[in-house]
């Protein structure tokens, strides 16, 4: 995940990728999570959602392109 977005939380990236680049990142987490036990969230946020996001404390929104990987 760090190679695609910015680390906001300990296990929470924003990732701002297009659509290619999106299924190539999901293709690569398949290979190395355990669906067993490991879960991936995956938001795509619309631009009237972006708008919306609220951030308290320190921080800031990436700004970008079609994805945000959470």
């Amino acid at each position: 995940m760090v190679n695609y977005g910015t680390r906001v939380q300990y296990s929470v990236f924003e990732c701002l990728i297009d659509h290619k680049m999106h299924e190539k990142l999901i293709c690569e987490l398949k290979k190395v999570i355990n669906e067993d036990e490991d879960t991936v969230r995956s938001y795509e946020l619309c631009q009237m959602c972006l708008k919306r996001v609220q951030i308290l404390g320190q921080g800031e929104m990436t700004e970008d392109k079609e994805y945000y990987i959470f």
